[in-house]
Formats: structure tokens, sequence, C-alpha cells
């Protein structure tokens, strides 16, 4: 068994016979699964929705392996959501086997998704040796939002309407090409109209609630301005380097002040006083398999111990990932306009990374990376003295 973890239209009347393509839309598309084993997904997870468009993505995600052993990877599945038109914040697994039904993958969605509301789609692929490969994919499903276009002309307009709850903000966090990232609020049930896409390429969504139980990814799409979506990329079988998690603390130092440098902001120092609280708190991500800025029970994060550690305080920019490898840790980073938000700080001088790999006995361990962007609006923060009592 292998397991990989409100719109204004302007309308005329066509000529008779004259058949109009359907624009593709960005929008959630709930409906009854149309097999006996997509039922019994829906039917074992529970608040489970059948979404068309994520089982759209994942059967084109499913064709682009070339193999049972070929990885999924964050390109792919920007790609292949984008295309489908899913909106949601996707994540997809997969397993071989003999062709039983995957209840391990419907036991990874239980346990990511215990209380949410779940948009799931499952597709699969028989061999003739008799195996089956099955690909799984869900998103938590958190807010609702109207159609908009896929596609959007040249300076053109958009309108954006997403249904929050009254007790929350939604902020829309917008990453266009090669540009800063924007950040847009969005009220709940009121329109907004976008209408910044002055450059051609593809655009980067991002909807981030923040409520009761703190900040959530609530939409994650992509728009493409003045281009059609790409073409998915076969997906080969590939062997991981996976760095130890020193180098690739050193690899990702490098990496964030490159992207930085390549949009005209400044490098960040390397604050070393900081990368032990940023490593720890990845040892116990690692350790306990959550990824958070707090573990309730195990610590209060970064910035409480960084506070007990130096004084003055500092101002804390922080992100936190699990990936296959400290490349993909990076993608995956990029690939969040309000995550690679952070890595762009312009008012921010200095940074902490902190890397850990997972104990894991058999198998691929996942890196856990918890990256401390900083700003010290106070002077830069000294270590404390601690008292001597005698």
């Amino acid at each position: 068994m292998m397991f990989s973890f409100l719109f204004v239209f302007l309308a005329c009347k066509s000529p008779p016979n004259t058949a109009i393509p359907e624009q593709p839309m960005m929008r959630y598309r709930i409906e009854e699964a149309s097999s006996d084993v997509g039922r019994l997904v829906v039917e074992k997870i529970p608040k489970a929705q059948w979404d068309k468009g994520l089982y759209n993505a994942t059967q084109e995600l499913l064709a682009a392996l070339s193999s049972p052993v070929a990885r999924i990877t964050p390109e792919s599945v920007q790609v292949a959501t984008a295309r489908a038109g899913f909106p949601g914040q996707a994540r997809f697994a997969k397993m071989l086997n003999g062709g039983e039904f995957p209840q391990t993958l419907v036991d990874e969605i239980i346990r990511d998704c215990p209380n949410n509301t779940v948009d799931v789609a499952l597709a699969k692929r028989s061999y003739g040796d008799g195996s089956t490969l099955w690909l799984i994919g869900w998103a938590r499903h958190i807010v609702e939002i109207d159609p908009i276009p896929r596609q959007v002309p040249l300076d053109g307009a958009i309108p954006i309407r997403v249904e929050i709850p009254s007790t929350e903000r939604g902020y829309l966090y917008i990453a266009p090409p090669d540009q800063p990232i924007e950040i847009v609020e969005i009220l709940p049930e009121a329109h907004r109209w976008l209408n910044d896409f002055h450059t051609p390429g593809p655009y980067r969504f991002e909807l981030v609630t923040d409520g009761p139980d703190g900040p959530q990814v609530a939409l994650l799409f992509s728009l493409y301005v003045d281009e059609d979506p790409p073409s998915p990329k076969l997906l080969f079988p590939q062997e991981i380097t996976l760095l130890n998690p020193k180098e690739a603390e050193e690899w990702l130092y490098q990496q964030v002040n490159i992207l930085r440098r390549e949009r005209g902001l400044r490098s960040l120092k390397k604050f070393a006083l900081f990368e032990g609280v940023a490593r720890e708190h990845s040892a116990w991500m690692a350790t306990t398999g959550i990824v958070n800025h707090s573990i309730a029970g195990v610590t209060p994060g970064v910035p409480t111990h960084a506070a007990r550690l130096a004084h003055p305080r500092a101002k804390h920019y922080e992100n936190v990932v699990a990936a296959g490898s400290a490349e993909e840790a990076l993608l995956m980073t990029i690939d969040s306009p309000g995550h690679f938000r952070v890595l762009l700080c312009e008012t921010c001088t200095h940074i902490s990374i902190g890397a850990a790999l997972e104990p894991k006995l058999s198998g691929h361990p996942r890196i856990f990376v918890t990256w401390e962007v900083l700003e010290f609006p106070q002077g830069e923060p000294l270590p404390i003295e601690k008292l001597n009592r005698y």
C-alpha cells in the first residue's frame, strides 16, 4: 500500500442556431456523486458534500500521473483547480492498493476537517495487475462565493461577493504577476469591484477570514488575465533531495532574499538569536504533526518564547509549513498570497528560520519550517541576562 498525502450582465440576442461557448467560472458546484464509491465517501465523512469542480481537478491530476509513485506538486494542484474552476483551498492524497475502498484516505480527511463542512471528490485508475490507484481531493467549505469569470480581459473588472458570517472579517490577498501583493477587506454580503488587471498573466487570490477560531484560509484560486490557463504537465517519478534541517535553513535564507531582490526589496539580515526558538517550534510541529502558530498544551508559539528570551519585543510576521522538501516548502509559501506577503514585508529588516524533520522510521519524512520575518520598532532585541541567585 502506498499513501502520499450579484453580477451585472450585458446581454444581446444571438443569431438563430449560433452556439455560444460557456465562459469558465470559478464557483462551487455541489451535486450528488455519480458513482457508488463517491456516494460512500460522502456518507463516511461528516458534513461532506461532492463538488463537481473538485472532481474534475482530481481527474485531471490523476491523468497527469505517469505512474503511481509520481508526486503531486504544488504547481500541478494550482493548475488543475484553476482549470476546473474550484475556488477552495484543495488538498490531495493518493493510495495504491488491491482495489478495496481507500479508508485510510477517508480517515485523513476526517482528521483534517473534524468540524467543518468539507467538499470532497474521488477518482481512481485500475491497472492490469489488479492494483488500483485512488486519488482523493478535499477542501474545507468555509464561505460561499458568487461565480466569477476564470478569465479576465486586460484592464477589465469583476465583482466579487462572499458570504461571510457577520461576526467575522475577510481579507482578500491578491498577487498579480511580478507586482506587490495587495490586500482588500471583504465585508459580509457586500460587493467589491476589482479592476486592477493591467498586467497579463495569472493572478493568485487568497481569502482569509478572521473569527472566533482565528484566521482561516477560506478561498484560494487563480484568475487569468488576457491568457488561457496553462495545460497540465505530465508528472514523472522523481527523487526528492531532502536536505538536513541546517542546510535547508541556509538554502531558504538565500531564496527569500533572492525573491525580495527580484521585487526591488532590500535583503533581510539573518537574526540568529531567534533561530533556536523557531527551530524548537518546528520540532514541536514535527513531533505532534500539527502545523500551527501555537499548539494547545504544548507551546504558546515563537513570539511568546522570544519575548522571554530578549528585549525589547520584536514584531513577528510568521509562516509555518510542512512539506516534502525545502523547495516544496518555499513553493507552497509562494503559492499562498497571504503567506508570500509575509516574506515580502517592506518594513522588516531581519529574519529567523528554523527547520526540523518529523520523527519517522520508514518512508519519506516531511520537513517542518517556521519563518519569523522581523521588525524592530524599539531597536534590536538583546538577550535578557538571567538573575544569578546564591
